[in-house]
């Protein structure tokens, strides 16, 4: 009987054992609180790595615009103003704004002189990035010539009555002649010189 017991016993946990055997592994799915506070960590000090290097990238590129705006109109600017000064027959001024008639005429493709009469203007426009000096040839649209400038100014060193600084000749097309000396002055928003010409006219 005993044995018999022990047989059957022992048939039971045979027929037990494979039950617990195959109870099924519970895995984690998904990500713990800490785990996502991390994440975002991470993700926020990338996103502001990446923002420094977008910010640096772009302050560096508008140095260099405003480098390569400041350097040019040393050399082209300053030579088209003197030849379209030094061509004109007449001229009148006014605050930041001059009007010049003579043989100030210019290929619209190439902006060089073409020594034929005509009429321009500068005179300082606003716009969203600031004032800039600009160009217009009578008939034409405006050329922008310098960007940054405050204050466009003309200053007559001729020794002459007010009579004769009025006096008007045939090929000024009726503006008052232009004078035998003269300086020309571009001023940036805080004063400071950009261009300070001295213009010897006929020479």
């Amino acid at each position: 009987m005993h044995a018999g017991a022990g047989t059957q016993g022992n048939a039971r946990q045979g027929k037990l054992a494979p039950h617990q055997e195959s109870r099924p592994t519970r895995h984690r799915i998904g990500f713990t609180l800490i785990e996502l506070i991390a994440s975002a960590v991470l993700a926020a000090m990338m996103m502001v790595g990446l923002m420094s290097i977008v910010w640096s990238a772009s302050r560096d590129l508008r140095q260099y615009r405003t480098s390569e705006t400041t350097t040019f109109p040393t050399t082209l600017m300053a030579e088209r103003l003197r030849e379209d000064f030094q061509n004109s027959r007449g001229m009148q001024w006014n605050r930041d704004e001059v009007l010049l008639h003579g043989f100030v005429a210019r290929n619209p493709s190439t902006g060089d002189s073409i020594w034929r009469e005509g009429r321009v203007r500068y005179r300082l426009a606003n716009t969203a990035s600031g004032r800039i000096l600009v160009r217009q040839q009578m008939g034409r649209p405006a050329e922008p010539m310098w960007v940054g400038v405050g204050t466009l100014r003309i200053e007559s060193l001729d020794q002459l009555s007010p009579e004769d600084a009025l006096a008007s000749l045939p090929e000024a097309g009726g503006l008052p002649a232009t004078p035998t000396v003269f300086r020309v002055l571009l001023l940036d928003p805080r004063g400071r010189s950009l261009l300070r010409e001295v213009i010897h006219h006929g020479e």
